[in-house]
């Protein structure tokens, strides 16, 4: 399972919209789950999975301070580890390195 949670992904957050759009907007009122069609029911899991992991990715900015400095130093990491290989998704990132806009 990979779970990806990129909020600074402008693709995957209009992806993650449409999702959500596909799931929920032939609702017109509330029902319970079990009537939903099985298609509508696999969008919603995925797209309520979604929203949480995106909550969960930024929620540690809302912790102690030292679970802040904990996880952002693990982005970091993981940020340089993409510069260094070469494999950043984010457009125009492969060729900074993230300490030089870190705290912009």
């Amino acid at each position: 399972i990979v779970l990806c949670t990129d909020i600074a992904s402008a693709e995957r957050r209009k992806m993650n919209m449409q999702r959500w759009e596909n799931a929920f907007s032939s609702l017109s009122e509330p029902t319970a789950p079990q009537d939903w069609p099985k298609s509508l029911t696999t969008d919603a899991t995925q797209s309520v999975a979604d929203q949480i992991m995106q909550a969960a990715d930024v929620s540690h900015t809302m912790q102690h301070f030292s679970t802040f400095l904990r996880w952002n130093e693990r982005l970091y990491n993981e940020m340089l580890s993409a510069f260094r290989s070469g494999q950043s998704h984010v457009p125009g990132f492969n060729d900074v390195h993230p300490a030089d806009n870190w705290y912009e």
